[in-house]
């Protein structure tokens, strides 16, 4: 299992838009192969920020995902909103992997 921790880094009508963004990002993945979950994570000493949780099966599945051309039109739709990149860290659950 692959999991993947992002953080946006977007202004507050970004922040505002985050939620309905991240229902539609989950609908599309929703046809992807491997794609396991999604699900937002909110730090508590910073409810603003905008973090989330993808799950897939395997790294090749995920980056299939990750260079698809629905990813690319869906990160497009918060860049009017981006104070700068986001950031990923992938990481592989137990021990095999």
């Amino acid at each position: 299992m692959i999991v993947v921790h992002v953080q946006h880094f977007l202004d507050e009508e970004g922040q505002r838009r985050f939620p309905a963004w991240l229902d539609e990002v989950s609908r599309a993945l929703g046809g992807f192969e491997g794609f396991v979950s999604i699900r937002r994570i909110v730090p508590l000493e910073a409810p603003g920020e905008c973090h989330l949780l993808l799950e897939f099966e395997r790294l090749a599945l995920l980056r299939r995902w990750a260079s698809s051309a629905t990813h690319d039109e869906l990160l497009a739709r918060l860049a009017p909103y981006r104070q700068r990149k986001h950031h990923s860290t992938i990481f592989r659950v137990g021990e095999g992997g």
